[in-house]
Parts: structure tokens; sequence; C-alpha cells
């Protein structure tokens, strides 16, 4: 699974999935956040915040289009987000 990768390359790749409509690849994300390489994803975060900052962006809109209902505790989105703020 790439979220075992340790290469410097994909947490741009696994962090665009986060903020992607599909609520199953968030799921799988947040699953496997154990997985991650804290170093690598913190390094990327903080050397990209507009990057980061739109996908927060996308995971309200796509939280409040389609899962209003569910509790924002609840989303998969926003707790793959906690995990990435406690690393920044």
């Amino acid at each position: 699974m790439i979220v075992d990768s340790r290469h410097e390359w994909v947490p741009p790749f696994v962090v665009q999935l986060v903020g992607e409509y599909v609520v199953e690849i968030v799921i799988a994300i947040r699953d496997n956040l154990d997985r991650l390489d804290p170093a690598i994803y913190r390094s990327f975060l903080v050397q990209n915040p507009a990057f980061y900052a739109l996908t927060k962006q996308r995971i309200i809109s796509y939280w409040d289009c389609y899962h209003r209902g569910e509790q924002r505790s609840a989303y998969a989105g926003f707790q793959v987000l906690d995990a990435f703020d406690h690393l920044i």
C-alpha cells in the first residue's frame, strides 16, 4: 500500500486523496494513519501550507455537500486532518 512508502514524493498524493469526495479512499487512509512516516508528512505539510489549506477546504466542502448529517468528528476527512494537524 502506498501509505507504507517512505519516499518524499508520496505525501503530496496521499494528502490530495484525503481531499477527494470518495469517502472510502479517505477511510482507507484514516485506517492506516499509523503506517505513515510522521517526519516525511510533517515536512511536506509545513513546506506546502497553501496545498494543505486547499485540502482542508475540500474536506469541509465535501462534508457539507454529502455528509452534513454526520457529526464532523465522525467524518473520516476531519479525523485525518486532526492527525495531520497534530504533526505540525
